[in-house]
């Protein structure tokens, strides 16, 4: 199964970064045939998911957290739309909250949602997309979207240290 694996290295608060030798580790060990690509910078990943489709891969999956998860998807669902349909979104769960992961049933434990993938364990779930002001071309959502005091919450926590 040919694979990218996205790592945002600043999910987490950091944490993504600091687990690089130990997802890379735990990805030798899985036997997938990989190749691992750090984000760079915001909507960095949505290029590198719809590279990795429109290349053949059979998954994407992300080392990260909601942001990364969404990201993604956007990439793929680009892809998508063009007849690139063959490539599966994983989740590797380094994130903050990590609720997409949660709510498809992704398991916490690294070791554990790799297995998984080495499975080929897919099921389809829903994505949803918003259409408007910043985004008239529309932008995927995986598990919720958010707009006026919940999105005002979200920059005001980013203000946070």
């Amino acid at each position: 199964m040919k694979t990218t694996v996205i790592l945002n290295p600043t999910s987490g608060r950091g944490r993504g970064k600091k687990l690089l030798p130990i997802l890379e580790r735990l990805l030798d060990a899985s036997n997938l045939d990989y190749r691992l690509l750090q984000s760079e910078r915001p909507w960095h990943a949505v290029e590198l998911a719809e590279s990795a489709s429109r290349e053949g891969h059979d998954a994407v999956i992300t080392a990260g957290g909601d942001g990364t998860a969404n990201e993604a998807i956007n990439g793929l669902m680009r892809a998508q739309a063009d007849g690139y349909t063959q490539t599966a979104l994983g989740m590797l769960s380094i994130g903050t909250g990590n609720d997409f992961a949660a709510s498809v049933g992704i398991p916490v434990n690294l070791g554990e949602a790799l297995a998984t993938i080495r499975r080929n364990n897919r099921r389809r779930v829903d994505i949803g997309l918003m259409k408007g002001c910043d985004f008239p071309k529309g932008r995927y959502f995986g598990n919720c979207v958010g707009i006026g005091f919940d999105a005002a919450g979200t920059v005001q926590s980013r203000k946070i240290t």
